[in-house]
């Protein structure tokens, strides 16, 4: 009877180190997840605060919609500066010799309007 006693324990024992040791693992995934957990929290923290600012930024910025309508301005300004220029030039015959003294070379009767509104630069071989 007494082996039988002792052979219960050993089990009992050995049941209950088995269970130390899976509580032991257990502590240390908790630690582990509190720690991501603090990590997560400064990363959400630092995130809003990012957000904050671009949304005050984003307070000073136009929309795409104006931009468009800006460019579509500008472009209708360009033609119509062109075509003044190009009028200004055929109606005044006699100052053509101005023009072509060299005061005016870089007159484009035609100038390239890059995509996204811009002018490409004069040249001197665009005449």
């Amino acid at each position: 009877m007494h082996e039988r006693v002792l052979n219960t324990e050993r089990k009992f024992g050995d049941r209950i180190q088995e269970l130390l040791t899976e509580i032991s693992d257990k502590a240390s995934i908790i630690d582990e997840l509190h720690a991501a957990l603090e990590s997560s929290s400064d990363i959400i923290k630092s995130l809003s605060s990012n957000n904050e600012t671009l949304e005050s930024q984003m307070k000073h910025m136009i929309s795409i919609q104006q931009v468009q309508e800006i460019e579509k301005k500008f472009l209708e300004t360009v033609t119509r500066l062109t075509n003044r220029v190009a009028q200004l030039e055929s109606g005044s015959n006699s100052s053509s010799s101005i023009i072509t003294s060299g005061s005016m070379n870089n007159v484009t009767r035609n100038p390239k309007i890059e995509p996204g509104g811009r002018i490409k630069p004069f040249s001197s071989s665009s005449r």
